[in-house]
C-alpha cells in the first residue's frame, strides 16, 4: 500500500499515525492512574477485610461508633464493573498504540 503512495500521502499518514499515538500513550497514562486509585481503594479494603471485617466502613452508611476509626470508602470505589471496563480499555489501546508503532516502523520512523 505505501508503494502507490506519493511522499506527500506518506507524510500525512505518519503525522496522523504519530498524533494517534501520542493521544493513546496521554490516554493509556490517564487510565493506568485511575487504575492505581482503585487499585489503593481495593488494597485498603482488603486489609480490612482481612484483618477486621467490622472496620471497612462506607460512606453515606450508618454505623456503630464502635467500629468507626478507619478512613470510609466510597462504595463506587469497589466497582469491578469499572475495573473491568477499564483494565480492557486499557489494553485496547495498548495494543493500538503497538500497532501503530509498527506501522511507523514499517515505514522507517521509530518512536
Amino acid at each position: 500500500m505505501l508503494s502507490c503512495m506519493t511522499d506527500e500521502q506518506k507524510d500525512a499518514l505518519a503525522g496522523k499515525l504519530m498524533f494517534e499515538h501520542g493521544t493513546l500513550v496521554k490516554e493509556i497514562a490517564i487510565l493506568e492512574a485511575e487504575a492505581d486509585r482503585f487499585g489503593r481503594v481495593f488494597v485498603q479494603a482488603g486489609i480490612l477485610l482481612s484483618k477486621s471485617p467490622q472496620s471497612l466502613i462506607f460512606n453515606r452508611v450508618s454505623f456503630d461508633s464502635r467500629f468507626g476509626g478507619q478512613p470510609a470508602i466510597n462504595i463506587e470505589e469497589l466497582d469491578g464493573k469499572r475495573v473491568l471496563e477499564l483494565t480492557n480499555e486499557i489494553r485496547v489501546k495498548i495494543v493500538r498504540r503497538d500497532e501503530i508503532i509498527m506501522r511507523l516502523k514499517g515505514m522507517g520512523i521509530n518512536l
